[in-house]
């Protein structure tokens, strides 16, 4: 027997053994995963709930389909709808490159107060 099948022949005895003895390690925690859902639901009804781009900057497309948190989305900023700004894809592209003009322009807040 070549030394090619004999690997094969022991990765197939051996290898699902060392699979199950490490367990793997969760992508998103639990908690983390529960505020992904809610937010998902959440901004679904925001979203239709406010059609109409919030920002209306140069180039916007006047209809709002992604959520720009004004204090970023750590913590509980991440679900507080009171920091959140329905906007168009260009809106929200726009304030999230140029972070000074959108705290003058009142679409973004200091994350720290």
């Amino acid at each position: 027997m070549s030394d090619y099948l004999k690997k094969r022949q022991h990765d197939a005895m051996f290898g699902k053994q060392v699979q199950e003895k490490f367990s793997k390690i969760a992508k998103v925690g639990a908690k983390r995963k529960l505020e992904n859902e809610t937010y998902q639901e959440r901004r679904i009804i925001v979203l239709l709930s406010r059609k109409a781009c919030e920002a209306n900057l140069k180039g916007c497309t006047k209809k709002s389909v992604e959520i720009h948190h004004k204090k970023g989305r750590v913590g509980k900023n991440f679900l507080d709808e009171s920091y959140w700004l329905p906007s168009c894809r260009n809106c929200h592209i726009y304030l999230e490159l140029n972070p000074e003009i959108a705290k003058e322009l009142g679409f973004s807040e200091n994350r720290l107060t």
